[in-house]
């Protein structure tokens, strides 16, 4: 069995990058060869900031030869088109052709020879297309070549079955050469095999493996930590980029002056992590500590000058950052409400003091809803809720929108729990899976977030396949995780009423596509939790748009399913149901006086009973309690299907009787609708 190997090394490959090219690549190799039909046992793709490439081990070195039956025109067809397939195709006499039947119709096939062919021809044409074919998201072109990649080329080693395979792009030839580490030195070394390759370029200061590489980090990263006796503040996302910017890891430490404390804690670890993609450590007391890690290609620091750099560096973003908030306090969140004017929200939808003044209008009627008295602090802290996005910080580090403000708020001399109001209406988020727990936070958080989405709709910027640009998903989601996790009942049409209602636009058609967006990721978020789709719609009455009223039906209705109780009363229901397949319903309170027999008055009589259980709105009194009432009907329905004969040819009695059915069914399934789970 033979081995194929490909290797294209050149300029700096973005971190993303790596990581998209290793799919495209596994994704394109595995594709092509099932389509071939050619066998393999595995593809290993890999990728650093100079190189990237795969492995496919398992390959035949031929491919056998075989025959393909290759159609042709229909039997009946004119002479013209039979010979024309037979000139296509070289094929000089009639008899060579076969006859076949496909779906009673009569065709013409050929059948082509193909021999015996190494299957490194066919993988020199796979490494063409796949060079010329990267489907990069971006590209570019260099020296005034037509061809594209991700960045420029220095050079490519492609073999198989340990030969070399010779093709040629962007005017750089196929070479047997390895190139290493330039950092230390220009060493390269001639390919063999895969294994090999791995050993040789680690040898030489290379790791084609991210795992390798993060561990590698990590490792160093542990020794750090037991010699300062500090604790690594683990970041994922941060690991793997820092491990796609190096062929070989070297981490070095460093320290800022104690002095930048002054400056919350969360704007140091923003400036490590998103301007400087260095490590932060807490100390024992969990506070941020002044030691800090980064990662280099070159573990040649003998006169220290890499590790002074990076400290000298990031100490001049920290005084950035320190002139910054000083010159942000010189005027107040409060006063900054004007400059909201010049901040356009979403185009042709207004500017962010709209915004504010919306969020304020509606808070005092979510307010009572949450049973929160909204003081005129609130007012305050609602109207400067955006303020932060004029200041010189947020315009620097966009992810300290909502900290900035909850910081200079604090400054301010505003309560903190209403401070961090500012800050958690945007939670959950991707740094942070906590919700807000405050009820002023909570209330924020639900506004923000219902604005944002009509707001992305009312625009046109609505989420479309894989491509969400402002995040409106993750907007619903966090409604929907708010809501539900602090067992808040509420209902989000009535607030998307209000919301588009105060943009001056009720458009009906845009508003049913916000709430069919919203019940999508309900469905998905409650398909996640492990419910079916069916036991979603059993529940859907009533609460389709209230997600802790939804949640709670759901989970009840989940453990009811299977007990003795349930699975009685469900064979009643689907033999009542049974009787109205293909009837015209017509839902109203059959007449008692034709009534002719005990079972039907029984019936009507426990339906009646059970229907105060329900209230104006569908919604159930009490979902768990009512279940005992529901119950109850499973001896009446049987009684009365045992012992009354519905289809009678009086057509008064039995049009009652099927109203009665009807009419029990209907209050049923106000409670839940179990003809979706029958």
């Amino acid at each position: 069995m033979s081995e194929y190997f490909i290797e294209i090394y050149g300029e700096e490959i973005p971190s993303q990058a790596q990581i998209y090219g290793e799919k495209f690549i596994s994704n394109f190799f595995s594709e092509i060869l099932n389509q071939k039909n050619i066998s393999y046992d595995s593809i290993t793709t890999f990728s650093n900031v100079k190189r990237i490439g795969c492995s496919i081990t398992g390959i035949p070195s031929f491919r056998e030869s075989e025959i393909n039956l290759v159609r042709g025109p229909a039997t009946d067809s004119n002479e013209k088109a039979i010979l024309g397939f037979m000139k296509s195709h070289n094929i000089k006499k009639k008899n060579q052709l076969k006859n076949k039947k496909i779906n009673e119709k009569e065709y013409f096939f050929f059948e082509k020879k193909i021999p015996k062919i190494h299957n490194l021809e066919i993988f020199r044409d796979f490494s063409f297309n796949i060079l010329n074919n990267f489907k990069w998201k971006t590209s570019m072109r260099w020296a005034n070549l037509s061809e594209k990649w991700i960045r420029p080329i220095k050079n490519i080693v492609c073999f198989f079955d340990g030969k070399k395979i010779n093709l040629s792009f962007a005017n750089i030839k196929t070479t047997d050469e390895i190139r290493c580490n330039t950092f230390y030195g220009n060493a390269r070394f001639k390919f063999e095999n895969f294994q090999n390759y791995n050993k040789d370029l680690e040898k030489n200061f290379v790791l084609i493996d991210r795992q390798k590489r993060i561990q590698n980090i990590l490792n160093q990263i542990k020794k750090i930590e037991d010699r300062k006796k500090i604790k690594f503040n683990f970041d994922n996302d941060l690991l793997i980029e820092c491990a796609n910017f190096c062929e070989y890891p070297v981490i070095y430490e460093g320290q800022f002056d104690e002095k930048f404390f002054e400056m919350p804690e969360i704007f140091i670890q923003t400036i490590l992590k998103e301007k400087q993609k260095y490590f932060s450590f807490s100390n024992e007391k969990k506070q941020l500590s002044n030691t800090f890690a980064f990662v280099a290609n070159n573990k040649n620091d003998k006169k220290r000058t890499i590790r002074e750099g990076h400290q000298n560096v990031l100490a001049a973003r920290l005084k950035d950052a320190l002139f910054f908030i000083k010159d942000d306090l010189s005027i107040s969140l409060a006063n900054r409400k004007d400059l909201l004017k010049d901040i356009i929200y979403f185009d042709g939808l207004g500017n962010l003091e709209e915004k504010v003044n919306r969020q304020l209008s509606l808070a005092k009627i979510l307010s009572k809803e949450l049973n929160f008295e909204l003081l005129p602090v609130h007012e305050k802290i609602i109207l400067m809720s955006k303020s932060d996005l004029t200041t010189e910080i947020v315009r620097e580090f966009p992810s300290l929108q909502g900290k900035a403000g909850s910081f200079y708020a604090l400054k301010e001399g505003f309560r903190i729990s209403d401070c961090n109001a500012i800050s958690e209406q945007y939670l959950p988020n991707n740094d942070n899976n906590n919700i807000p727990k405050k009820k002023f936070s909570i209330c924020l958080s639900i506004l923000e977030k219902t604005d944002h989405i009509v707001g992305a709709f009312l625009a046109n910027k609505k989420p479309s396949g894989s491509k969400d640009p402002f995040a409106t998903r993750r907007s619903a989601i966090g409604l929907i995780r708010t809501l539900i996790e602090n067992k808040i009942s509420v209902d989000i049409e009535k607030y998307i009423d209000l919301s588009m209602k105060h943009y001056k636009n009720q458009n009906q058609q845009i508003k049913l596509e916000i709430l069919n967006f919203l019940e999508t990721r309900l469905k998905n978020y409650f398909k996640e939790l492990g419910f079916e789709t069916k036991i979603q719609n059993a529940v859907s009455n009533g609460c389709k748009f209230n997600p802790y009223i939804f949640y709670q039906k759901i989970t009840i209705l989940f453990k009811k399913i299977g007990s003795n109780d349930f699975e009685k009363f469900l064979s009643s229901f689907k033999r009542l149901h049974s009787l109205l397949t293909n009837k015209n319903i017509t839902y109203k309170i059959p007449n008692k006086n034709l009534f002719k027999q005990n079972e039907e008055k029984e019936l009507l009589e426990e339906v009646l009973k059970f229907s105060k259980f329900i209230d104006a709105d569908n919604l159930n009194i009490d979902y768990l309690i009512s279940f005992n009432e529901i119950y109850k009907l499973s001896n009446p329905i049987n009684n009365f299907l045992d012992n009354i004969i519905v289809n009678v040819e009086n057509k008064k009695i039995k049009e009652n009787r099927f109203t009665l059915i009807n009419f029990c069914k209907e209050q049923i399934e106000k409670h839940t609708i179990f003809s979706e789970i029958l």
